[in-house]
Formats: C-alpha cells, structure tokens, sequence
C-alpha cells in the first residue's frame, strides 16, 4: 500500500502536470506573440546595421542583377551562381528589398528579421506536429528565437540564404507531417515536395532533407519498407540534382587559406571536435565570434582535444543507446543537429571552421532535446524557472551581439579581439580601412595576416591594390604576382597587374595578355573587358576595344558607357 505521503506527491504531481497542460492549451498564442515581439525588439540593433564589405558588396551593393526584374535578370538569377552559391531565391529576395527600398539597409535587415520571425512559429508547428505537446514546441521555439548563436545569422545581409532555407526546409517537413495525419494525402506530399525544391534553390544545405524525412518516419514509428524508400524517391533525385549543381559552382570548397595543410584524417577529426563544440557554445554561449580559427598543426599535428572527439562520440552513443525514457526524443534530436550541420561543416570554406551561422537550422534539434525534457518532469516549477533565467540572458546577450555587426570595423575588432591569430580577420579589416580611404592602415592590416598566414593569396590581392593606391607601384606588382603563384586561377589578380602595366608601365600587349588570361578564368568579369578594351583602344585597336565596351554594358554595367557614346559610335 502507498502511504498517505506517496499519494499527496503523486496527486500533486498530477495536478501540476495537468495546470500546465492547460496553461499551456489556453494561452498559447498569446505567448507565441510575445515571443515574436520580443525576438524583434532583441534583434532591433539589426536595423541600424549597414552593408558590410564581408559578402554584402557582391551580394547586393555591387550586385547590378537585383536592381529588376527584368527577363535577362531573371535568367541571371536561375543561370549565374551568386558567390559560388547556386541560390536563385536568394536573388530574388534581394531583388524585392531594392524593388522597395532601393539600397536602403533597414529593408534588407528587415527582410531578415522577418524571416528569422517566421521561421520561429515554424519551429513551434513542426515540433507541435511531431510530438503533440505543445509545451515541447513552446520552449524548443523559446529558445531557437532568443539565442545568441542566432544572432550571426539574423544580423548578417548575406546570411539570407540561411533564413530562406531554413523556411522553405521546416515548411517542407511540416508539410510532410500533415500528408502523414492525412492518410498520405498526395496534396500534401506534393506541396512538401515543391517545398523542398525551393529550399534546394536558396541553399545546397537543404539537399540532406530527404534524410530528415526517414527521421520523421522513425519518430512516427513507421517500419522501414521499401515503399518508404520510393516515397522519397522524388525527394532524393531532388537532392542529387541539387548536390550536383553545388559541385560544379563551388569551387571554392576546401580552400580555408590556412597556414596548414589538413589531411583527409585530420578533416574528420576537426569535423568530430566541431559537432561537440556547438552544443557547448549553446549550454554557455560567451565569447562568440563570426568566425574561428582553424587549429594549429604543431610537428604536424592537431591538439590533442581534436583526436579525443571521436572517442567523445563514441561515449556519447553508449549513454544515450543505454537510457530507457526518452531515448527516442534524444535520439531524434541529435540526429536532426549532425545530419544538417555535417553537410555545412564539410566544404572547410575560410571562415567556415566551427561558424555559428551553420548551427542555425541545426539547433532545432538540441533545443527540442531541452524542449522535451520538460514535458517529462514531474515538478517543473525549478525547471521553469532556470529556462526562463537562460532565456533572458540569452536575450541580452542577443541584444549585444546584434549591434556589433553594425559597421565593418565593430565585426572584425570583434573578431580580433576573439580570434587574435585569424588571418582572415586582419585581412577584412584591412579591406574596411581601404573603403575608409586609410591606406597605410589597411597594408598593416594585411601585412598582419601575411605574417600570420604566408600562403594568402587573398591578403597579398589586397595588399597590391592598397600600395597602388599608395603609388608604390613596383610593391603593388609584387603583391599581385605573388598572389598569382599562390593561387593561379585568380582572374581579380591578373586583371590588378594588367591595370599596372597598362597605366604605369604603359605596356600595353604585356596588359592585353593579363587581361585575357583573366577572361579565360571568368568570361563574365565586366572589369577585365573593361581594362582591356582601354588597353586596345590606346594601341589604335578601336573596334577590338568597342567590343570589348559592348561587353561590359551587356553584362549590366554602365562603367563604358561614355566611351561607347565616344568611340564606337
């Protein structure tokens, strides 16, 4: 028999899960309008935040594609890749912001914050579709709105990609759970389907969400059949395709310009150490930073924490294969977090080791292991209340990390100040002193990443068209081929030391040559047309040169506009 005690704690246990159910049932939507309120005002600091010469150059200010809607800009968007990224909606978005607003930098970070708002509601319904528990969804979304890992991706313009797939991606799955309540109603799967094409078309990430449909069906208790496997058919020749357009356009994938060398093996241990260092950074999330430094081989090796990560993995597995309740929730969510940040982690990009922006989607899944602890808990009063002390600091710190993104200068002292090594800090920063007009600034900048990192192709580039600027002619063409033997496939850097010969030296085939070697690594580069039509049209080669005009204007820059009204008319 119970004693009197036993059954006072288990009715009041009964009385608490049931006031909270019902807490939750009757006031969930206006809590879930407090949240999107009070992410925005978190992430308000976004809206005072400029352009940054980190991507938003190329992505939008320089961008002559999203100025209309025009049909040889829509075929650009479907036909030509936007910073080695296949992202036609990306495009698109960008298109509508300066259809609004022209390049004003409120409706760009507007875009984004909205998206990031939505996105929040999306996590509450998927995970309220999957589990049924409303208190899961709440919190799990709680904490996916106010984290500060969040923030690198909500207050970076060219991080719109990011927020776009992840919407079309969680819309998808959505989708996919109602076609599963629906008796597998192909309505529902066809709009899960297109969904899952228009995530593919704002990034290559989204590619591994057939996976994350066989994780649906694990949760629901499906067995595996092969007509689960022909369900995903179509999702998975979606996603072969998809994968095979990234290939062919990011060419720039595994070239992290770090002073090292990383092996096939050392690449999977790094890889290992980094799927643990995200759910740290989220348990305590102090001294973040846009980016991180690749780890340092000493003797030709990594430091010792990266070879134990596997073995961290393997201890991992073991407790969470041993604990009865709730192993299927646990399971599902650390599945969720590694199958969509591998496929982020795996090109090794420059600034790509460890970044927070990869953990934006995949952080669903560790916040609804937390999540759904709550839903188990008998007394969830204390639980309740470390949440919430977790959410508001999350908050503030939100609030802070926000605001440094507002300028160039405030990201990479940011990023210097917690990555003091990173070559690739110093060189950005070297790039907001040029646009700051501080020359001498900027070659000290890159001078400090050369230091750092001697085989930096991109530091040397910039260093050469600093000193140019500086008129010191001769360094600046050292820089440039210096540049080219590090990284001979850099057109930006024949075009530099075709522009030195062509001004400075006055030789003028010697620029030609420079000029159309350029051309045969990019045949869309408007600058290398440009130059080299200058450099034919001073050796008396005026219709080569006007062809050359014709080119540029074709390409949608008006930089030859004056000499083609001048010359080839």
């Amino acid at each position: 028999m119970k004693s009197q005690g036993q059954k006072s704690r288990n009715i009041t246990a009964g009385k608490d899960l049931s006031l909270t159910k019902n807490y939750f049932e009757k006031n969930t939507n206006f809590y879930l309008v407090l949240i999107v309120i009070t992410t925005f005002l978190i992430f308000s600091p976004c809206l005072k935040n400029g352009f940054l010469i980190y991507d938003d150059v190329e992505n939008v200010t320089d961008n002559v594609h999203i100025t209309s809607f025009s049909l040889q800009h829509i075929k650009t968007f479907f036909t030509l890749p936007l910073l080695y990224m296949y992202t036609p909606f990306v495009y698109i978005s960008f298109a509508i912001d300066y259809k609004i607003s022209g390049l004003n930098p409120v409706i760009f970070h507007l875009s984004n914050l909205l998206l990031h708002l939505l996105n929040v509601l999306l996590v509450f319904l998927f995970v309220k579709l999957l589990t049924k528990k409303k208190e899961t969804a709440f919190i799990t979304a709680v904490l996916f709105a106010v984290h500060p890992v969040m923030a690198d991706t909500v207050a970076w313009i060219s991080a719109r990609s990011n927020l776009l797939f992840t919407f079309f991606f969680l819309s998808s799955l959505i989708a996919y759970l109602h076609c599963l309540e629906n008796n597998f109603r192909l309505k529902f799967y066809f709009f899960s389907l297109l969904l899952f094409l228009f995530s593919c078309l704002s990034k290559s990430a989204a590619i591994v969400l057939p996976f994350a449909l066989l994780l649906i069906d694990y949760f629901k208790g499906r067995k595996f059949q092969v007509k689960i496997i022909a369900e995903k058919t179509p999702f998975f020749l979606v996603s072969i395709a998809a994968a095979a357009i990234t290939l062919y356009v990011r060419t720039d994938a595994s070239a992290s310009h770090t002073s090292f060398t990383y092996s096939l093996s050392d690449k999977f241990f790094i890889l290992c150490y980094s799927c643990f260092a995200y759910p740290m950074r989220f348990v305590l999330p102090i001294n973040l930073s846009a980016v991180y430094s690749y780890p340092a081989k000493i003797n030709g090796t990594l430091p010792l924490l990266f070879y134990a990560a596997p073995f961290a993995f393997f201890i991992a597995t073991v407790i969470i294969t041993s604990i009865k309740k709730n192993r299927k929730e646990i399971c599902w969510g650390v599945l969720f977090f590694l199958l969509n940040i591998v496929i982020s982690l795996a090109g090794f990009l420059e600034d790509g080791f460890s970044a927070n922006r990869y953990a934006y989607l995949p952080s669903v899944g560790l916040f609804f292991i937390i999540g759904n602890f709550y839903s188990v808990l008998n007394t969830k009063k204390n639980y309740l209340i470390l949440v919430s002390a977790f959410v508001i600091a999350s908050g503030i710190l939100s609030y802070h990390r926000a605001g440094i993104w507002k300028n160039n200068l405030s990201l990479f002292n940011d990023i210097i100040d917690k990555q003091p090594d990173h070559a690739f800090a110093y060189n950005l920063k070297g790039i907001a002193q040029y646009d700051l007009k501080e020359y001498a600034f900027a070659v000290d900048d890159y001078s400090r990443a050369i230091e750092l990192n001697k085989n930096y192709p991109e530091a040397f580039y910039n260093r050469a068209i600093s000193r140019y600027a500086l008129g010191e002619f001769s360094k600046s063409m050292e820089d440039y081929s210096e540049a080219i033997a590090l990284n001979p496939e850099s057109a930006k850097s024949y075009v530099g030391r075709g522009i030195i010969k062509m001004n400075v030296l006055k030789e003028y085939n010697n620029a030609i040559d420079d000029f159309d070697k350029a051309l045969q690594l990019d045949p869309f580069m408007p600058q290398a047309y440009y130059n080299r039509g200058l450099a034919k049209l001073r050796t008396e080669k005026t219709t080569a040169a006007c062809k050359d005009f014709r080119r540029v204007k074709q390409l949608g820059y008006s930089q030859a506009d004056e000499l083609i009204q001048k010359y080839c008319n």
